[in-house]
């Protein structure tokens, strides 16, 4: 079972944008994946999650190795009922928020650190059975929260929004994951820096390069994360982007994010491969064909 952090201790980088995005591809794919809410605001369970109750990812985390399968079933919410989501109902589920999570973390911190840390580890080998690819959303803090999360992560991707605040704020950040590396999970991936509201401006590639630079280069992911205005229209209608525009640009960059981070089996992988050379033919297609519109009415004129 793959198990991908989304982790930033900055807001606004669209973290929670990219894991339900990423996990809505993956269910389309076909692959069972459960999304886990573990920021207080709940936005991801409230955009996907039929149900939200007393039994969450709190739950998860206080119980731990201990967790029974009644009560995962429990903890874990289908899909609101929505005809969009018909075709990925029966492939991703959410492990959703609690607005007591703040209050919860009061507790945690009144424990053994080394026990703590291993909770959502062991709470999801109960259910390691169940899905193939596992997507964590954090909170924008580097707080116990995220040493559970990372310490039951594979791999973590970092969304950075390119703006040199986002570069600074980086050392902490790497600084934390390296950390949380060392004492407690030394088989934990850095799939790398996500450029996220990416514009093709000298700005953003300055910013990029900067990255390069002070990490090694390796740690920039190749994909970008358009800024369009799509992403606000998710946000506001709690619909995933591919079912709001599916043949916009950043469906084809998320569909790229996916393929980068190759979790999916070979013949997905190629099958992925594909979709993306038909989705960005057919998005230049039509620029192309607006292009040649534009054009024409100018010459009228």
């Amino acid at each position: 079972m793959e198990i991908i952090n989304i982790l930033n201790s900055k807001g606004g980088v669209g973290k929670t944008t990219t894991a339900i995005t990423l996990a809505t591809l993956l269910a389309k794919k076909g692959v069972a994946t459960l999304l886990v809410d573990m920021a207080p605001q709940g936005n991801a369970s409230a955009s996907l999650a039929a149900s939200i109750d007393e039994y969450n990812v709190t739950t998860f985390i206080e119980k731990g190795s201990e967790l029974t399968q009644e009560e995962a079933i429990r903890c874990i919410k289908s899909l609101r009922e929505e005809k969009y989501f018909e075709d990925i109902a029966e492939n991703l589920n959410v492990l959703t928020s609690s607005p007591r999570m703040n209050n919860f973390k009061k507790k945690l911190y009144k424990m053994d650190d080394d026990v703590v840390a291993y909770q959502l580890r062991d709470a999801l080998k109960v259910v390691e059975d169940w899905f193939d690819v596992v997507i964590i959303d954090n909170d924008p803090m580097l707080d116990v929260f995220a040493t559970i999360s990372l310490a039951a992560s594979t791999c973590v991707i970092c969304p950075v929004k390119m703006d040199l605040y986002s570069f600074d704020g980086s050392k902490a950040l790497v600084s934390f994951m390296s950390e949380i590396k060392s004492t407690y999970n030394p088989d934990l991936a850095i799939k790398g820096f996500l450029p996220t509201l990416y514009k093709e401006r000298k700005m953003d590639q300055e910013v990029i390069e900067q990255f390069k630079i002070q990490y090694d280069s390796s740690l920039v992911m190749q994909s970008r994360i358009r800024n369009r205005s799509v992403v606000d229209t998710a946000v506001s209608t709690r619909i995933p982007i591919p079912y709001i525009e599916p043949n916009n640009d950043i469906v084809l960059d998320y569909m790229k994010t996916l393929y980068e981070i190759k979790v999916l089996d070979t013949d997905k992988q190629n099958a992925l491969a594909a979709e993306i050379i038909d989705l960005d033919f057919k998005i230049n297609s039509k620029k192309e064909s607006e292009k040649a519109k534009r054009k024409g009415r100018k010459k009228k004129d």
